[in-house]
């Protein structure tokens, strides 16, 4: 039997926010006080799965969830 390893990703939608604020997770009592930036949140994003791509990792998300993301990221000039 062979196994394939894929990624899948999904984009943080206009509710991204720092979650998790629990003793030891560092990363979000690091960023604690930020105002949070969904924009630059989803370009992260597409910016990490271009590059998991280019280097061979296949890719894949839900483009559903997506088309409903962007219909309501659109008022909001995303």
């Amino acid at each position: 039997m062979t196994a394939r390893e894929v990624n899948f990703d999904g984009l943080p939608g206009l509710t991204h926010h720092y979650a998790g604020l629990s003793f030891g997770n560092e990363a979000s009592t690091r960023h604690r006080y930020r105002v949070s930036n969904p924009q630059l949140a989803a370009k992260q994003g597409l910016k990490k799965m271009k590059a998991l791509a280019d280097a061979g990792y296949p890719q894949a998300g839900d483009p559903a969830a997506g088309a409903s993301q962007r219909a309501a990221s659109a008022p909001a000039g995303l």
